[in-house]
């Protein structure tokens, strides 16, 4: 069986994107491999993958020959030693599954936090104007020209809705 039969659907369209982006005739082989790595096509492909596909990038890292975890990045995983930086950047770069579960996390924390802005901004609103929902109305600013602007707005609207 060759690498390519063993790779997902995912990973086929990486490669091939990949392949037509530097031009190159992929032959059969992880890019990560040793015989593989140390060729200019090779380069190119993990430079590629890298910076397009992190995530595959890990699954045939750690899918070749040539890699295996360092000690402690296997203590950390059996949780006998604490995460330092090191640790984090190799499990990032090799393991395709921390990578998923921390890339999941950040994802989590980005949209709780954006939650969390967001009723901060109702409340700070409601209390502004006494509604919590965001008023629609642009904001034309004083005097004559503001005004005109805001008749030609509400004109629009009404147009829009007939």
């Amino acid at each position: 069986m060759s690498f390519f039969d063993s790779c997902t659907d995912e990973q086929l369209q990486a490669l091939k994107k990949a392949e037509s982006f530097y031009n190159i005739k992929l032959q059969d082989g992880n890019p990560y491999d040793p015989k593989f790595s140390d060729t200019p096509a090779g380069k190119n492909i993990r430079t590629h993958l890298e910076t397009e596909h992190p995530d595959i990038a890990a699954e045939f890292k750690s899918a070749s020959a040539g890699f295996s975890k360092s000690l402690d990045a296997v203590m950390y995983s059996k949780g006998l030693k604490d995460l330092t930086p090191q640790i984090h950047e190799e499990l990032m770069s090799a393991d395709p599954l921390y990578r998923k579960q921390k890339l999941a996390d950040a994802k989590a924390w980005e949209e709780k936090m954006l939650a969390d802005m967001e009723e901060q901004a109702a409340v700070s609103r409601e209390r502004r104007t006494g509604k919590r929902e965001i008023d629609q109305t642009p904001n034309f600013g004083g005097g004559w020209q503001g005004k005109s602007l805001k008749r030609q707005w509400e004109y629009a609207q009404a147009m829009k809705d007939s």
